[in-house]
């Protein structure tokens, strides 16, 4: 994809959020995780941060709940963004309950990401989803 068409993709990715949620966002988690130079460039001179996330539930193959739970809780500690999508719903319906009690039971909380986040140099990966919950201690 050229750069124009990255740059709208990026803002009409942007766009849909904001209406459907009312939340303006400063964070894009890439397609796939595909991040490189000419990718987090084009992203952070949209004023926008590339994002990931340190857990994948694995939602995404249809499996069941419980297997995205045990993907997740495992190695789970404070400052783990987890990946789950709504396009499966169904899965991270199910999961979501489960990873918050486990997450909870180990006396971790929940904070929301990219609020007064810092600057970002191009290629440098950050650990944050906007409107997503990352684990604290």
């Amino acid at each position: 994809m050229s750069d124009a068409g990255v740059a709208a993709e990026i803002g009409l990715g942007a766009e849909a959020i904001a209406r459907a949620t009312g939340v303006v966002t400063d964070c894009l988690r890439p397609a796939y995780g595909i991040v490189g130079p000419r990718i987090n460039g084009l992203v952070l001179g949209s004023g926008h941060a590339v994002v990931m996330w340190d857990r994948d539930s694995g939602d995404w193959d249809h499996q069941s709940a419980r297997a995205a739970v045990g993907r997740v809780i495992g190695s789970m500690k404070a400052g783990d963004v987890i990946l789950m999508h709504d396009s499966v719903g169904w899965v991270a319906r199910d999961a979501l309950p489960l990873i918050i009690e486990e997450a909870l039971r180990r006396g971790l909380g929940f904070d929301t990401l990219c609020d007064d986040r810092p600057p970002q140099r191009a290629g440098e990966r950050s650990l944050t989803w906007s409107n997503a919950l990352g684990l604290r201690a």
